[in-house]
């Protein structure tokens, strides 16, 4: 059993290790996959939502030694939020959100 257990192991990491020699970035799978290809505008597009969902990760982050209830409950929201609307729809709605409860996180008072 054991070996057996060793062995699929090895396995998974020598696939892994071949997996991760490919590049993964965008213009590298499109390049293998032109069904994924996009012009140049819906590309911009996908970047902002990118920067969006960034945002979100930043807004929702608090430094280790705070404890906020609410994330736990953002980190929820924010998952069906997503699957819902796009994610600089669900920045703007969360950032409104902490505006109006004033947390610490909230956007109108880092200014």
């Amino acid at each position: 059993m054991r070996t057996r257990i060793a062995a699929i192991t090895l396995s998974l990491l020598v696939s892994s290790t071949a997996f991760g020699q490919d590049d993964l970035s965008f213009a590298a799978i499109s390049a293998r996959h032109p069904a994924v290809r996009m012009n140049d505008a819906e590309l911009a597009r996908m970047r902002a939502e990118g920067e969006c969902l960034a945002g979100i990760k930043a807004l929702n982050a608090l430094p280790m030694d705070q404890f906020q209830p609410n994330i736990e409950w953002l980190n929820i929201r924010t998952q069906a939020m997503l699957a819902l609307a796009r994610p600089c729809e669900v920045l703007a709605m969360l950032e409104a959100a902490h505006d109006a409860l004033r947390t610490a996180n909230a956007p109108g008072l880092r200014n």
